[in-house]
């Protein structure tokens, strides 16, 4: 599996950056970025699946939640891509596949 890995220097605290990813109108407006209209279904607890659907075509995206230590890392782990707003499996092309974000500071 092809890794690949992007960082980028933020002026802000963690608590402030990761409340900018994950949570409500803001996690949208840089998520529409790479899927107009996406919201995030689910609650982000270790364990749980979470699911990315876009509002505009109703595709997205199931993943289980691997990983979590708040304000400094998730760990995705990809279940299925799905339709209709996350409630039918559309196909496992890329099942197994992780998504990783992590904030660090020094």
């Amino acid at each position: 599996m092809k890794e690949i890995e992007f960082s980028v220097e933020i002026n802000a605290t963690k608590d402030k950056v990761w409340s900018v990813l994950w949570e409500g109108v803001s996690f949208r407006d840089w998520a529409g970025i790479i899927d107009e209209g996406t919201y995030m279904k689910g609650v982000m607890e270790e364990g749980n699946e979470i699911q990315f659907i876009s509002s505009v075509n109703g595709y997205g995206v199931t993943d289980r939640i691997e990983k979590l230590i708040p304000n400094e890392f998730v760990l995705f782990r990809h279940s299925s891509d799905t339709q209709e707003s996350g409630q039918l499996e559309r196909e496992k092309e890329w099942t197994g596949g992780r998504f990783l974000r992590y904030i660090w500071m020094e």
